[in-house]
């Protein structure tokens, strides 16, 4: 467990608090952030992927000019599955639309008009935006246009999406709607692909088959930790937004490898009071809370301590569990057995239960 209070809370409260939290669970230290770092792996094969499509992009369109429309779309057909996987990771879909423009040029130039419609559908959804004329040959510009209106036509409306847990940003098609989940935007019919994004989370991209009125929803998988690294890396070098103070001490726990975060904060009432918050790490859901009067002694704060930690606080026969430990009581079954007797200046006496003689 890791255990954390805001500058408001006074030390030795803390230390108390610390040291109750000790009695049921190991309390762990905060893991050092993680600092600058060189790109990882993962990110060097992302970059080497797009730039085997970027290669594949501009053979097929030096086929295109020599006329030779099947070396265009083999390949322009190659780097489709990889363009596919590099949305998956980044949600960046340009080199994908680009691919299909490009195949959907070569088919409608090698007499395929409904493979070429294919693609410039999947094209003109993924951004309608019209393309600059006199790039390619009248014929295969005129298809490519006929294939926009088509999408034009098509019924466009809101559509609401959520998130477990929510607030998560949402990029469709590589454009970031406006809010985080659950919010609402709107989409044109068909196929889109669909990314959500949300610190101490996996990034999840899946294309999705969305229309107007209707709804998405997506469980996002908690981040591993080369993933939460990663995102604190970025928070750290002003890449990212910074995350809220819980968010952040919840990526700590995570860090440190802590399954609970108690958090100490200030209470309803500031200055009466304190908020003990007991948060399981991973799913960051708050479990318990109770709460402190600042002037509470030893043993109230211990005693709220057990409470917010789920544990029992007293024992059968009406002793608080903070006692036993002070008075030397050993119990067996229920039943005290022998009381130790310790006073300054005396030896110790060991008395059964019907007392000395």
């Amino acid at each position: 467990m890791l255990v954390v209070a805001d500058s408001a809370v006074d030390a030795k409260h803390f230390h108390v608090i610390r040291d109750s939290v000790r009695r049921f669970r190991p309390v762990v230290e905060e893991a050092p952030l993680v600092g600058p770092s060189l790109t990882s792996p993962e990110e060097l094969a992302l970059e080497q992927r797009a730039q085997a499509v970027q290669l594949a992009l501009d053979r097929a369109r030096k086929s295109e000019s020599e006329a030779s429309w099947d070396g265009c779309v083999r390949e322009s057909a190659r780097a489709m599955s990889d363009a596919i996987e590099l949305i998956a990771a980044t949600g960046e879909p340009r080199l994908l639309r680009e691919l299909h423009l490009e195949m959907g040029v070569c088919m409608s130039l090698s007499d395929q008009p409904l493979g070429a419609r294919l693609h410039f559908l999947a094209a003109a959804l993924l951004d309608e935006r019209p393309l600059p004329t006199g790039l390619h040959r009248e014929e295969a510009e005129r298809v490519e246009a006929d294939a926009r209106d088509e999408i034009l036509a098509r019924p466009r409306g809101k559509v609401r999406i959520v998130s477990d847990p929510p607030g998560a940003e949402v990029l469709i098609d590589g454009r970031l709607v406006e809010g985080v989940t659950p919010v609402e935007t709107e989409v044109r019919l068909g196929d889109h692909f669909v990314t959500f994004r949300r610190f101490r989370y996996e990034s999840n991209t899946e294309q999705r088959f969305l229309q107007p009125f209707g709804l998405v929803r997506v469980n996002l998988e908690p981040a591993h930790r080369s993933t939460l690294s990663a995102q604190v890396a970025q928070i750290e070098q002003h890449q990212a937004a910074v995350a809220a103070d819980v968010e952040m001490l919840l990526a700590k726990a995570v860090l440190a490898r802590a399954e609970q975060l108690l958090l100490v904060s200030n209470g309803p009432v500031p200055t009466d009071s304190y908020r003990l918050t007991l948060f399981d790490a991973a799913a960051g859901r708050a479990v318990r809370t109770s709460t402190l009067e600042r002037a509470a002694d030893d043993a109230a704060t211990r005693r709220t301590v057990c409470e917010v930690l789920g544990e029992e606080c007293t024992v059968s026969v009406g002793a608080p569990w903070y006692v036993w430990p002070l008075a030397g009581a050993a119990l067996v079954a229920g039943i005290i057995t022998t009381v130790v007797i310790a006073e300054n200046g005396r030896d110790t006496r060991f008395c059964p239960p019907s007392g000395c003689r």
